[in-house]
């Protein structure tokens, strides 16, 4: 199901216009899967889950440099 999108009023000044904008684009990011396979890519604010080689797990965010990683632990 297509994701609707938000729209400001008409007659709305330029500085509103811009908020539904990024809003919209907030949507769009929290509602895509996309696989990628360049693990180096992605924008600041990203968050991803990875599963490592030996079957453990962390948690990967994304800064305007690098991604950073928090190993996890399975909480039974």
């Amino acid at each position: 199901m297509a994701i609707s999108k938000a729209r400001p009023p008409s007659g709305v000044d330029r500085n509103l216009q811009d908020l539904y904008r990024v809003v919209n684009q907030l949507v769009d990011a929290v509602n895509k899967f996309e696989r990628n396979p360049d693990q180096t890519g992605g924008r600041a604010g990203d968050i991803r889950i990875a599963e490592n080689s030996d079957g453990t797990f962390e948690i990967q965010a994304r800064s305007d440099k690098n991604w950073f990683k928090a190993d996890l632990t399975r909480k039974d």
